[in-house]
């Protein structure tokens, strides 16, 4: 669901008996807050990359769910089955709290907790139309153990920032930069910096081992003047998933993180939103540890 925004200036009293400096000041603050209301990663058309179909509104659910289940209690790899029942709300929150049934053939059935804790933290749930609300309001559906290794539940999260996706080629993201019509510089072997203006600029870091070289981290800087949990919110819709502590999980080994890296009372704060992929830096090590190795000759006897 995305949140209704306003862009209706703010209404700005007689400046007639203050002074020049003053004026500056006052109008430069005012101008700064309406540069941008909803968060950046979503108003630059110009470089937006149009996402996949979302699935059915069953698949939608019943995946948002799965990326919260965490099976922690003995036998859980054992056939059980969970019927879960709970109804929504036009916005995709809950209504009261969810009925969760498990059956099996244990003479005492497991624990349900776990599973009506991760419908409740995963919702609002996402990809929902609105005028299908009759369809979804009432959701009932069948869990088994092992449907969370069955399935890739971060298949429909949003994984790139603007066009820019981990894993992708140092070639490649230095083409999706400069068709964003920005200055791109490369301050180290492994970092290339795009400033698209003032309020948004990328920074990306890349292996320096591998061939070819990827990305492995993706830094947006950007303003709006969206704060605390709205930004928060707006971040996981767009993303599709929602937060889990710190950090939001985009797909095995991928995370993304927000932080404010510059507050002024005269500006929008500015944002930094970054995802990292682990994995990649960790083959980039292996591969130079290979190369080091290999430059010492083999033994001989």
């Amino acid at each position: 669901m995305k949140a209704k925004t306003t862009n209706r200036p703010p209404t700005v009293p007689s400046l007639s008996k203050r002074s020049p400096k003053c004026k500056s000041h006052y109008f430069a603050a005012i101008v700064a807050r309406l540069l941008v209301v909803m968060p950046a990663l979503c108003m630059d058309a110009r470089v937006a990359r149009p996402q996949s179909e979302p699935p059915d509104w069953t698949t939608a659910v019943r995946t948002q769910i799965l990326q919260h289940w965490f099976q922690f209690q003995k036998g859980s790899n054992y056939p059980v089955s969970y019927i879960v029942d709970f109804d929504l709300d036009p916005t995709g929150k809950l209504i009261g709290r969810p009925k969760v049934v498990a059956k099996s053939n244990f003479s005492m059935p497991p624990s349900t907790t776990l599973l009506e804790d991760a419908v409740t933290q995963a919702q609002p749930f996402f990809m929902l139309d609105e005028k299908d609300y009759g369809s979804w309001k009432h959701v009932t559906t069948t869990f088994r153990s092992g449907d969370k290794d069955a399935v890739d539940i971060y298949a429909f999260t949003k994984k790139d920032i603007l066009g820019l996706t981990t894993g992708m080629s140092e070639a490649d993201a230095r083409q999706v930069l400069q068709a964003k019509s920005c200055r791109v510089s490369k301050p180290d072997a492994q970092i290339m910096e795009c400033v698209i203006d003032a309020n948004h600029r990328f920074r990306v870091r890349s292996t320096a081992n591998l061939s070819p070289n990827v990305v492995t981290e993706i830094n947006y800087f950007f303003r709006s003047g969206e704060i605390g949990q709205a930004m928060i919110d707006s971040v996981s819709a767009q993303f599709r998933t929602r937060r889990w502590g710190p950090n939001w999980i985009l797909a095995d080994g991928v995370t993304m993180s927000i932080a404010i890296v510059e507050d002024n009372y005269r500006d929008a704060p500015l944002w930094e939103l970054s995802i990292i992929q682990n994995s990649l830096m960790n083959e980039d090590r292996a591969a130079l540890d290979a190369k080091a190795r290999a430059a010492f000759p083999k033994p001989k006897f």
